[in-house]
């Protein structure tokens, strides 16, 4: 809700996240089972080994555990590649092409957050730590907006931890422990507080952490990744999606959902016509959402 303050600005009214988002979050904290023995790949891949170098990105991580050489890693993304929102995904969805577009290169040549996670991912496979990009998906079907973010598993925590390379920083809780994407859920819903990396920022802005509180409150209902991580493999074929949703929430008919209403906001736009929803909606039929327990996110990857 935005409310006007006393002197006539409007500010959000934080208040929401307690009635609303969290409490979404909280009576939808059972999620659906799936094949128990689902693992998640993670390919080192070879052709990773160029953007490591050109990148000096061995440099860049720096001596030290996973969790330092995680952290330093997504701050050096943030500080070298803007965001932008309404980036197209013109660019091939691998981190050879993203960085040549976008490193250095200003505002102009940001890219989205899904564009920022890949690749981030790739740069730490190419370091030998193993990492995802991960959407976090809102409940209803007439928001516009998701987010994607990185998770990295730190060897000497023994835990996966979840970066932001919109935000260039971690989350940890009030005892300072580096959270992922479950436990940030699990917090919100008890309404427990996050706490911000000291280098949070949004293009080198200072970002409201109630903001954000509400932010991931409303993005954190079900999650989604590819099975498959490494280079370029976002456009792999039979790399299933694997979907993490709470019980009885079908993700397939929510993303229906989305496109109708997408459509009609378009509705005065001839090339959004009968056709082209047509064509849409028979790609979106194609797609195999395999949907999973979030447990199998957190097991210690196979090497």
């Amino acid at each position: 809700m935005i409310l006007p303050n006393k002197k006539g600005d409007f500010i959000m009214d934080c208040s929401i996240f307690d009635r609303v988002y969290a409490g979404m979050l909280k009576s939808a904290s059972e999620f659906q089972t799936g094949n128990q023995d689902e693992t998640i790949e993670y390919h080192f891949d070879p052709q990773l080994e160029k953007v490591v170098s050109k990148y000096h990105l061995t440099d860049v991580a720096g001596q030290g555990p996973d969790s330092q050489k995680i952290v330093r890693m997504v701050e050096w993304m943030t500080q070298h590649c803007f965001h932008n929102g309404e980036f197209d995904n013109h660019i091939e969805p691998c981190a050879e092409k993203l960085l040549e577009f976008s490193f250095d290169q200003g505002k102009e040549n940001g890219i989205n957050c899904l564009s920022l996670s890949i690749a981030l991912t790739e740069c730490l496979l190419g370091l030998g730590i193993c990492a995802r990009a991960m959407s976090i998906m809102p409940m209803s079907p007439y928001d516009r907006d998701n987010h994607v973010v990185c998770e990295a598993y730190a060897r000497d925590l023994g835990k996966w931890i979840m970066v932001d390379p919109t935000y260039g920083g971690y989350i940890t809780d009030e005892q300072g422990n580096i959270l992922n994407l479950m436990e940030m859920r699990e917090c919100l819903s008890n309404r427990q507080t996050l706490c911000y990396s000291k280098n949070y920022n949004y293009n080198g802005d200072k970002v409201d952490p109630e903001w954000l509180n509400i932010y991931y409150a409303k993005d954190l209902f079900y999650l989604q990744c590819d099975k498959i991580q490494g280079y370029h493999t976002s456009k792999m074929e039979n790399n299933p999606r694997l979907t993490f949703a709470p019980i009885g929430f079908d993700a397939k008919e929510h993303m229906k959902n989305h496109l109708d209403f997408v459509m009609d906001e378009h509705k005065d736009d001839k090339s959004w016509d009968e056709s082209f929803r047509q064509r849409i909606f028979q790609r979106l039929d194609a797609v195999s959402l395999c949907y999973q327990h979030p447990k199998i996110l957190y097991q210690e990857p196979k090497s």
